[in-house]
Protein backbone atom coordinates (compact mmCIF):
# COMPACT_ATOMS: atom_id res chain seq x y z
CA UNK A 1 0.00 0.00 0.00
CA UNK A 2 1.29 3.25 -0.86
CA UNK A 3 2.05 6.02 1.21
CA UNK A 4 -1.30 8.21 -0.82
CA UNK A 5 -3.64 4.78 -0.68
CA UNK A 6 -3.00 4.65 3.57
CA UNK A 7 -3.68 8.27 3.83
CA UNK A 8 -7.09 7.96 2.54
CA UNK A 9 -7.83 4.20 3.52
CA UNK A 10 -10.86 3.69 5.28
CA UNK A 11 -10.38 3.09 9.34
CA UNK A 12 -12.54 1.26 12.00
CA UNK A 13 -13.44 3.27 15.37
CA UNK A 14 -15.55 3.68 18.25
CA UNK A 15 -19.19 5.38 17.38
CA UNK A 16 -18.48 9.38 17.52
CA UNK A 17 -19.83 9.51 21.06
CA UNK A 18 -23.05 11.23 21.68
CA UNK A 19 -23.48 12.66 18.46
CA UNK A 20 -24.99 9.75 16.75
CA UNK A 21 -27.96 10.19 19.24
CA UNK A 22 -28.07 13.55 18.46
CA UNK A 23 -27.91 13.16 14.83
CA UNK A 24 -30.89 10.34 15.40
CA UNK A 25 -33.25 12.90 17.20
CA UNK A 26 -32.26 15.70 14.10
CA UNK A 27 -33.23 13.50 11.49
CA UNK A 28 -36.61 12.59 13.78
CA UNK A 29 -37.74 15.96 13.84
CA UNK A 30 -36.77 17.00 10.03
CA UNK A 31 -35.04 19.84 11.15
CA UNK A 32 -34.42 22.13 8.03
CA UNK A 33 -30.99 23.20 8.96
CA UNK A 34 -28.51 20.93 11.57
CA UNK A 35 -25.51 22.80 13.42
CA UNK A 36 -22.11 22.73 12.68
CA UNK A 37 -20.08 21.38 15.83
CA UNK A 38 -16.99 23.10 16.66
CA UNK A 39 -14.84 21.18 19.09
CA UNK A 40 -11.71 22.12 20.88
CA UNK A 41 -9.12 18.82 21.02
CA UNK A 42 -5.81 20.75 22.06
CA UNK A 43 -4.75 24.41 22.25
CA UNK A 44 -3.56 23.96 18.38
CA UNK A 45 -6.26 21.37 17.00
CA UNK A 46 -10.24 22.04 16.23
CA UNK A 47 -12.62 19.77 14.65
CA UNK A 48 -15.65 20.68 12.73
CA UNK A 49 -18.28 17.74 12.93
CA UNK A 50 -21.78 17.71 10.85
CA UNK A 51 -24.18 15.24 10.40
CA UNK A 52 -25.33 14.13 7.11
CA UNK A 53 -28.77 13.73 5.76
CA UNK A 54 -29.41 10.31 4.59
CA UNK A 55 -28.80 10.41 0.68
CA UNK A 56 -30.67 7.06 -1.32
CA UNK A 57 -29.84 4.90 -2.39
CA UNK A 58 -26.30 5.28 -0.37
CA UNK A 59 -28.18 5.99 3.36
CA UNK A 60 -25.88 5.09 6.16
CA UNK A 61 -25.33 7.13 8.82
CA UNK A 62 -22.86 9.69 8.77
CA UNK A 63 -20.83 12.76 9.71
CA UNK A 64 -18.47 14.89 7.97
CA UNK A 65 -15.81 17.14 9.01
CA UNK A 66 -12.62 18.69 9.35
CA UNK A 67 -9.87 19.35 11.54
CA UNK A 68 -7.86 22.44 11.72
CA UNK A 69 -3.96 22.46 13.42
CA UNK A 70 -2.74 26.21 13.59
CA UNK A 71 -1.29 27.44 16.44
CA UNK A 72 -3.38 29.45 18.96
CA UNK A 73 -6.71 27.81 17.40
CA UNK A 74 -9.57 30.06 17.77
CA UNK A 75 -13.29 29.62 16.98
CA UNK A 76 -13.34 32.62 14.24
CA UNK A 77 -10.24 30.39 12.10
CA UNK A 78 -13.20 28.04 11.70
CA UNK A 79 -14.99 30.98 10.42
CA UNK A 80 -12.54 32.29 8.23
CA UNK A 81 -9.22 31.21 6.83
CA UNK A 82 -6.35 31.98 9.26
CA UNK A 83 -3.42 34.21 7.33
CA UNK A 84 -0.93 32.13 9.90
CA UNK A 85 0.32 28.77 8.86
CA UNK A 86 -2.30 25.94 9.04
CA UNK A 87 -2.87 22.22 8.22
CA UNK A 88 -5.99 21.01 7.36
CA UNK A 89 -7.32 17.74 6.90
CA UNK A 90 -11.55 17.01 5.66
CA UNK A 91 -12.88 13.60 6.86
CA UNK A 92 -15.71 11.53 6.62
CA UNK A 93 -17.64 9.08 8.77
CA UNK A 94 -20.04 6.63 8.23
CA UNK A 95 -21.07 3.23 9.43
CA UNK A 96 -21.33 0.39 7.62
CA UNK A 97 -23.19 -2.96 8.34
CA UNK A 98 -22.34 -1.88 12.00
CA UNK A 99 -18.52 -0.65 12.22
CA UNK A 100 -18.05 3.06 12.18
CA UNK A 101 -15.26 4.41 10.17
CA UNK A 102 -13.68 7.17 9.52
CA UNK A 103 -11.90 8.43 6.22
CA UNK A 104 -9.79 11.33 5.11
CA UNK A 105 -11.44 13.18 1.90
CA UNK A 106 -8.80 16.11 1.49
CA UNK A 107 -6.08 18.13 2.87
CA UNK A 108 -4.23 21.54 2.63
CA UNK A 109 -2.70 23.54 4.12
CA UNK A 110 -0.92 27.38 4.11
CA UNK A 111 2.38 28.45 3.94
CA UNK A 112 4.01 25.54 6.24
CA UNK A 113 2.92 22.25 5.18
CA UNK A 114 4.43 18.84 4.25
CA UNK A 115 3.27 15.37 4.07
CA UNK A 116 4.36 14.85 7.57
CA UNK A 117 2.38 17.38 9.37
CA UNK A 118 -0.63 16.77 7.16
CA UNK A 119 0.00 12.96 8.37
CA UNK A 120 0.31 13.98 12.14
CA UNK A 121 -3.13 15.74 12.00
CA UNK A 122 -4.51 12.91 10.25
CA UNK A 123 -3.02 10.79 13.31
CA UNK A 124 -4.43 13.41 16.25
CA UNK A 125 -7.72 13.21 14.63
CA UNK A 126 -7.86 9.47 14.43
CA UNK A 127 -6.80 9.62 18.10
CA UNK A 128 -9.54 11.87 19.12
CA UNK A 129 -11.88 9.59 17.82
CA UNK A 130 -10.16 6.37 18.88
CA UNK A 131 -9.64 7.63 22.66
CA UNK A 132 -13.41 8.67 22.40
CA UNK A 133 -13.08 11.94 23.21
CA UNK A 134 -16.35 12.55 22.09
CA UNK A 135 -18.09 10.21 24.37
CA UNK A 136 -18.81 13.37 27.09
CA UNK A 137 -19.90 16.33 25.74
CA UNK A 138 -19.45 19.34 27.82
CA UNK A 139 -18.57 23.00 27.52
CA UNK A 140 -14.62 22.21 27.38
CA UNK A 141 -14.95 19.99 24.46
CA UNK A 142 -16.68 22.72 22.55
CA UNK A 143 -14.87 25.84 20.60
CA UNK A 144 -17.45 28.08 22.01
CA UNK A 145 -20.83 27.51 23.42
CA UNK A 146 -23.32 26.93 21.07
CA UNK A 147 -26.82 24.42 21.08
CA UNK A 148 -26.08 21.32 20.10
CA UNK A 149 -29.32 21.04 17.98
CA UNK A 150 -28.99 24.78 16.05
CA UNK A 151 -25.66 26.01 16.59
CA UNK A 152 -27.00 29.52 18.03
CA UNK A 153 -24.65 30.91 21.18
CA UNK A 154 -25.72 29.85 24.34
CA UNK A 155 -25.49 32.66 26.68
CA UNK A 156 -27.20 31.65 30.20
CA UNK A 157 -25.89 28.72 32.84
CA UNK A 158 -29.11 26.58 32.44
CA UNK A 159 -28.52 26.24 28.61
CA UNK A 160 -24.98 26.05 28.93
CA UNK A 161 -25.18 23.07 31.31
CA UNK A 162 -27.70 21.38 29.45
CA UNK A 163 -25.79 22.30 26.11
CA UNK A 164 -29.13 23.18 24.24
CA UNK A 165 -30.64 26.61 23.67
CA UNK A 166 -34.10 27.59 25.78
CA UNK A 167 -35.55 27.16 22.20
CA UNK A 168 -34.29 24.01 21.10
CA UNK A 169 -35.24 22.96 24.62
CA UNK A 170 -38.70 23.40 24.17
CA UNK A 171 -38.98 21.22 20.83
CA UNK A 172 -36.52 18.61 22.98
CA UNK A 173 -39.14 17.58 25.95
CA UNK A 174 -39.91 14.38 23.32
CA UNK A 175 -36.11 13.84 23.22
CA UNK A 176 -36.19 13.10 27.13
CA UNK A 177 -33.19 11.43 29.05
CA UNK A 178 -30.49 11.35 25.79
CA UNK A 179 -30.52 15.30 25.53
CA UNK A 180 -30.74 15.91 29.04
CA UNK A 181 -27.92 13.28 29.86
CA UNK A 182 -25.42 14.80 27.17
CA UNK A 183 -24.21 17.40 29.85
CA UNK A 184 -23.67 14.79 32.83
CA UNK A 185 -25.40 11.74 34.74
CA UNK A 186 -28.23 14.56 35.90
CA UNK A 187 -31.50 15.48 34.83
CA UNK A 188 -33.00 19.15 34.25
CA UNK A 189 -34.36 19.32 37.82
CA UNK A 190 -31.17 17.96 39.70
CA UNK A 191 -28.85 20.50 38.12
CA UNK A 192 -27.74 23.10 40.08
CA UNK A 193 -26.09 26.33 39.35
CA UNK A 194 -23.89 28.64 41.68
Amino acid sequence: MTYYDSFYARVDIPPPGQFVAIREWLLALAKPKWPKWRLRLAADLLCELHACRPNPPFAVPGFEGRGLCVEAAAYADLEKRPERPFQQVHFQLDCREGQWQWRAMKWRWHIEGDADRIAAVRTRLLTAFHIRQFDALGLDLLARPACLLCGKLLTDPLSMARLIGPECAGTAQQAGSILWNLAGDKQPDQLVFH
